[in-house]
């Protein structure tokens, strides 16, 4: 059964996004004469198993982390809940 439940951002009713932190690094070559060259070359990204929902409205700074709620200025256990039921979706990701 499909779940009928909506999760709209709890601080102005927009989507929310799931997203997942990644690392990655931005490098450039030191010249001959120190300076940094003009050239960025971008190193392999690497996902991290930090989740985390945000809003998709500009004007709307509502984040909230899944995967360290303790870390959260508000609880928002209906979030909790939503992140417990779907967490197998989550493995795909990575």
């Amino acid at each position: 059964m499909a779940n009928k439940r909506k999760y709209p951002c709890p601080k102005c009713g927009g989507q929310l996004l799931f997203c997942v932190k990644a690392d990655s690094s931005l490098s450039r070559k030191i010249n001959k004469d120190g300076r940094l060259s003009k050239v960025i070359h971008e190193g392999t990204r690497h996902l991290t198993d930090i989740y985390y929902l945000k809003c998709d409205e500009y004007r709307c700074d509502f984040i909230y982390n899944l995967s360290y709620p303790e870390n959260n200025a508000s609880d928002y256990g209906e979030l909790d809940d939503w992140y417990e039921e779907f967490a197998e979706d989550f493995k795909t990701i990575n």
